[in-house]
């Protein structure tokens, strides 16, 4: 019949279109595996412009591996012109001093609340204060001493500390509390207000920097406390990070999806991506665990990118194999990207030690070892200390910047073993390690920015900015997270 026929000749033509769309599709499909996605091809040059997505670098992926993710987008971001140099970092002579009476060891943060209050509710004991302060500054003006004598003298946290740390590297300073571990990061990081007198010489390729680190340093520090917005969810928290630092300019068609990719990336490597949605929370405010607190912490690190990053106590509230992970994270990004990462911890295991380049073994605010990991062990052996039975290195290294110290049970060896602090320094001070370590520091291991031949004006000045993004950028994210704060509390 007529119908039938007709039926007969449209199940004809869709089953030769749906050959067509088929082939088609295996022909994008090989295109698209012969160029990279965020390149075009027309006449006889290839564009570095993305015309696809990033969808290829999906974490959820089985597949996904964060080694081939940040050369990917790393391969794209240089494609683009925005390439970004590397820090060497080095210390030399580092003396840091606080104020010998524990009064003025602690600063305290005021404001004009507990100011009036001190005012009203204890009016003696701010007379008795401003005395004591007069009593100070006339001392030191030689006016005359305070009524308990002559000034009691500076306490030294940090005494001659010479070290480097370069880029693509990990280095671990190991100290138990009071060692000077956390002063140490401050300093490198440039938080110095808190210190009477900051002596010797921090370098930043070779250059020295004030006391007021430019944000075009790339700088990221981390310190033990959790400090964030508790009213904002995990995923606002580091989106905003990554929009603040994300390596390309406002405007540019791929900048939304590399932030959302970074942003997913970031959560999943974490493991906070099921709390993405979950308030940060405080003490006061129900939210996350401490645990997953901290990994939001240092996930709003890694979102930045950073070309330097230091953390205090990084593992603080985290398990052994979480912490692990994190360090094997930072490693390929440090590898990857030439990042310089500085990261302080007292009692490590062997596992996460092993991925480190270098150490800094620091008590009582002295060193007594800096170098390669791999070398600590020999070292302290020359020294007649041994590794104790069932016990690594790390163990090692944790017992020998305590107090007190094991040392050789033979009486000729433990005569000739190095038994307080000032003798571990002296013979790490004169042994060949430190002549290495000194030398490296006094060439400066200045390693010139990268200048590509195809890199734009618009970029390189881009990339010389000290914010990467504009004022009134800054102003509506920071306004957007004041309302959400506002709109999501409890």
């Amino acid at each position: 019949m007529p119908g039938d026929a007709d039926a007969a000749k449209r199940a004809e033509r869709a089953t030769a279109d749906d050959a067509a769309a088929a082939e088609a599709a295996v022909d994008a499909a090989e295109r698209g595996a012969a160029a990279p996605p965020w390149t075009k091809t027309g006449g006889d040059e290839t564009s570095a412009v993305h015309v696809g997505d990033l969808r290829f670098l999906d974490p959820a992926s089985p597949d996904f591996d964060l080694r081939d993710h940040i050369q990917q987008v790393k391969s794209l971001v240089n494609s683009l012109g925005y390439t970004r140099s590397q820090i060497d970092v080095t210390w030399s002579d580092l003396t840091v001093a606080v104020p010998g009476e524990s009064e003025d060891q602690v600063p305290e943060i005021s404001t004009f609340a507990t100011n009036t209050e001190q005012c009203l509710g204890k009016p003696l004991s701010l007379v008795h204060k401003v005395q004591a302060l007069a009593g100070r500054a006339g001392a030191l003006c030689g006016i005359r001493k305070p009524s308990g004598g002559e000034l009691p003298p500076d306490r030294l946290i940090l005494k001659g500390l010479t070290g480097y740390a370069r880029s693509g590297e990990l280095t671990l300073i190991i100290g138990p509390p009071g060692s000077g571990c956390s002063t140490l990061c401050n300093v490198l990081s440039g938080q110095t207000r808190h210190y009477k007198a900051v002596r010797g010489d921090v370098r930043f390729n070779g250059t020295k920097l004030g006391d007021q680190l430019p944000s075009s340093l790339g700088l990221v520090a981390v310190g033990e406390a959790d400090l964030h917005f508790p009213t904002l969810t995990v995923d606002q928290t580091i989106e905003l990070a990554t929009t603040l630092r994300t390596q390309l300019p406002e405007g540019h068609e791929l900048r939304g999806q590399l932030i959302e990719l970074r942003k997913t990336v970031t959560e999943c490597v974490l493991g906070i991506h099921h709390v993405r949605n979950t308030l940060v929370g405080d003490e006061l405010v129900r939210g996350v665990s401490g645990g997953e607190r901290r990994r939001v912490t240092i996930a709003e690190m890694l979102s930045t990118v950073g070309r330097f990053l230091v953390l205090d106590a990084y593992s603080k509230g985290l398990d052994a194999a979480t912490s692990l992970d994190i360090i094997k994270s930072l490693r390929i990004a440090a590898r990857e990207l030439g990042s310089t990462i500085i990261a302080t911890q007292y009692q490590i295991s062997k596992e996460i030690y092993e991925q480190f380049d270098n150490v800094v073994v620091l008590r009582e605010s002295e060193c007594i070892y800096f170098g390669p990991i791999g070398e600590a062990c020999a070292y302290f052996q020359g020294l007649n200390f041994r590794v104790p039975v069932r016990r690594t290195v790390p163990d090692l290294l944790s017992t020998l910047a305590d107090d007190p110290v094991t040392f050789p049970e033979d009486a000729d060896e433990a005569a000739r073993t190095p038994q307080s602090v000032e003798e571990l320094s002296e013979a790490y001070h004169q042994s060949q390690a430190f002549a290495e370590c000194r030398q490296l520091v006094s060439e400066g291991m200045v390693r010139p920015p990268p200048a590509p031949a195809h890199q734009s004006e618009d970029a390189r000045a881009f990339m010389a900015r000290q914010y990467l993004v504009s004022w009134p950028t800054q102003f509506r994210l920071v306004f957007k997270r004041e309302w959400r704060g506002e709109k999501q509390r409890p």
